[in-house]
């Protein structure tokens, strides 16, 4: 089972907002089709993290805009492995690539 990060954006009435909603049909649908679990993470700021990070290191404004969501995308990604392995998830490792598999060039 996989942690769930919080959609936070609120409507009016205290639910998720529609973004939030849609996220989360998209995620439902996916997950259903592939028979694997989604993992929902609320990634609204880690450009401003990460910006600020880059603003502390002494960055150029140029080389920041060149590079921040490269680096928002990393940070993403770290904080939800982060969150499945403290959650207890069987580490994320690629199935061994097995000799019998037929390339393009075999064939």
């Amino acid at each position: 089972r996989c942690p769930e990060g919080r959609l936070e954006r609120r409507a009016g009435d205290g639910g998720e907002g529609a973004r939030a909603e849609s996220a989360r049909a998209w995620a439902a649908n996916l997950a259903a089709r592939l028979s694997l679990p989604a993992l929902m993470w609320d990634e609204r700021l880690s450009t401003a993290a990460v910006e600020r990070a880059m603003i502390a290191s002494g960055m150029s404004r140029r080389r920041r805009a060149a590079r921040v969501d490269r680096a928002a995308a990393a940070y993403i990604l770290q904080g939800a492995l982060d969150a499945l392995r403290s959650a207890g998830a069987a580490p994320l490792v690629p199935p061994p690539v097995s000799d019998s598999i037929e390339t393009a060039s075999t064939v």
